[in-house]
C-alpha cells in the first residue's frame, strides 16, 4: 500500500470515527457526554439562562453558579443531569449562599462607591483605594467560584470554602484563569448588560473545564 493509500485510509477512518459509522480511534474520554462542540455550547447557554434566573435575588448567585457547574459536569460526563436536580440543589444551598452573596454585594457596592469618589477627587488616595477594593472584590469572587467547583449540596459551603487555599495552591494557573474570567465578565457586562446571561453559562462551564485540565 502506497503512502497516498495510507493517507486516504486514515482520513476515511477519521471520518467514520467522527460520524459514528465506524470503530472509534480514540481512547476513553473523561467527557463522554460532550458529543459535539455545538451541543456543549447550547447546554452552556441554557445553563447561563437558568443561572441568571436563579440569581435574580443576587444573593443566590454563588449557589446558582455551583449548581449550574454541577449540572454541566454531569452532562459532560454523560451522567443524569436533570434540571429538576438543579433547582433542588439551589433550594438546599440557598441558606449558605445568602451570606456569601451579601458579602460579595457589599464589597461590590464599596468598590463602586470608591471608584466614583476617586473620579471626583473627593477621596484622598481614592485611586489606590479603588484599586485595592477592586482587587479584594475579585479575590472574594474567585474564592467563591473556587469553592463552587467542589461544593456539594449534602455537605454545604463550609467544607468547600475550607478547601479554597488547597485548590488555589494545587493549580495556580487555574486560579489565574478564574481571576481573568471574572474580570472579563465584569468588564463585558459593563459594556452590554444582557451579556451577563451567556457569560454566566461560560463561568459555569469554566468551573468544570478548568479543574478538568488537571484530571479532576
Amino acid at each position: 500500500m502506497g503512502r497516498g493509500d495510507i493517507g486516504r485510509a486514515q482520513k476515511a477512518a477519521r471520518r467514520a470515527d467522527i460520524s459514528g459509522s465506524g470503530p472509534t480511534r480514540r481512547g476513553e474520554s473523561n467527557a463522554p457526554g460532550a458529543l459535539s462542540p455545538f451541543q456543549m455550547f447550547g447546554e452552556a447557554m441554557l445553563t447561563g439562562i437558568l443561572v441568571a434566573v436563579a440569581s435574580l435575588p443576587i444573593i443566590t448567585l454563588p449557589v446558582a453558579l455551583a449548581a449550574g457547574s454541577r449540572h454541566l459536569r454531569a452532562f459532560i460526563r454523560g451522567d443524569a443531569s436533570h434540571w429538576a436536580t438543579f433547582w433542588r440543589e439551589i433550594r438546599s444551598g440557598i441558606a449558605g449562599s445568602a451570606g456569601l452573596g451579601l458579602g460579595l454585594v457589599a464589597l461590590s457596592l464599596v468598590f463602586v462607591a470608591n471608584t466614583a469618589l476617586a473620579r471626583t477627587g473627593a477621596l484622598p488616595g481614592g485611586v489606590a483605594i479603588a484599586w485595592i477594593t477592586g482587587a479584594v472584590t475579585v479575590a472574594a469572587a474567585t474564592a467563591i467560584v473556587l469553592a463552587g467547583t467542589v461544593w456539594d449540596p449534602h455537605t454545604g459551603w463550609l467544607p468547600a470554602l475550607r478547601a479554597v487555599p488547597a485548590l488555589a495552591g494545587a493549580d495556580p494557573l487555574g486560579t489565574l484563569l478564574f481571576v481573568v474570567s471574572i474580570v472579563l465578565v465584569v468588564f463585558l457586562t459593563m459594556v452590554l448588560v444582557p451579556l451577563i446571561v451567556p457569560l454566566l453559562g461560560c463561568v459555569a462551564l469554566a468551573m468544570v473545564a478548568i479543574p478538568m485540565r488537571k484530571g479532576q
